[in-house]
């Protein structure tokens, strides 16, 4: 089976989390969530670009906001189409510095229509979380 590129998404919210994580990997798709963007940036040291990062804007650590930022200095990640997640106030895309932005709660189509779009799904599943340290993964109980 070909390796699949990972859709990468940033919320403090495990519930939130989780629910996306379900919703992507059911779709077929490969996803790890993380808590906030330093774990974001960890987890790309070790395990390279993402095919796409879903970030939340509000988050502890490092937020939405200086993860973006921050990613410019990532050669890896120049390429990597990035979708905000807010439950807060207006943004616009271009201002951000991303393709698009979700609102919360996440439409499940529109979600779904962003992962095709530009992480276009492979046979078979694989979902981690790393709510602290992304180098260690855990693996979604029904991938074992």
């Amino acid at each position: 089976m070909p390796e699949k590129k990972v859709i990468l998404h940033l919320d403090d919210d495990a519930r939130v989390r989780d629910a996306v994580g379900e919703i992507l990997v059911g779709a077929g798709y490969a996803w790890v969530g993380v808590a906030n963007g330093l774990d974001a940036l960890e987890y790309v040291a070790k395990f390279g670009a993402p095919a796409l990062v879903l970030v939340d804007l509000t988050m502890p650590v490092m937020d939405g906001k200086q993860f973006l930022a921050e990613r410019r200095k990532w050669a890896s990640l120049a390429h990597v189409p990035f979708v905000a997640l807010t439950a807060s106030g207006a943004f616009d895309a271009a201002e951000l510095g991303v393709a698009e932005v979700l609102r919360k709660p996440v439409d499940i189509d529109r979600l779904l229509a962003v992962a095709r779009r530009y992480a276009p799904a492979r046979s078979g599943t694989y979902a981690a979380t790393a709510p602290s340290t992304p180098s260690t993964p855990r693996v979604n109980k029904n991938d074992r």
